[in-house]
């Protein structure tokens, strides 16, 4: 484990390895999208521009080869819900690829 607040590689160093060898397209393409967008993405915009129905299983594919370098995929509620179109609270959540000491 790293020291706390500290990792040792760049996040472009973290989507090299996932490039290497994470043999998920999806996955690969979730870290390469993440990567340039540290503020997070959120579910519907991750899912359209990766092309994923199913992003919980792209990031358990991809988490592994990241975490190796200190960096990991997160996803959680953004700091404000917004309502859907039916005017209900929205659960879409917030993905990042951040430092693990960074679980936001």
């Amino acid at each position: 484990m790293l020291p706390e607040n500290q990792h040792c590689y760049s996040v472009e160093d973290a989507v090299a390895t996932v490039m290497r060898d994470c043999t998920s397209k999806q996955g690969v393409r979730m870290a390469q999208y993440l990567a340039p967008r540290q503020q997070g993405v959120l579910t519907g915009e991750l899912a359209a521009a990766i092309a994923c129905g199913n992003l919980s299983a792209a990031a358990a594919k991809v988490r592994p080869h990241p975490e190796a370098l200190g960096w990991t995929i997160t996803c959680a509620p953004p700091p404000r819900r917004s309502l859907n179109r039916f005017g209900e609270v929205s659960q879409a959540n917030l993905w990042r690829l951040s430092p693990l000491q960074d679980r936001r």
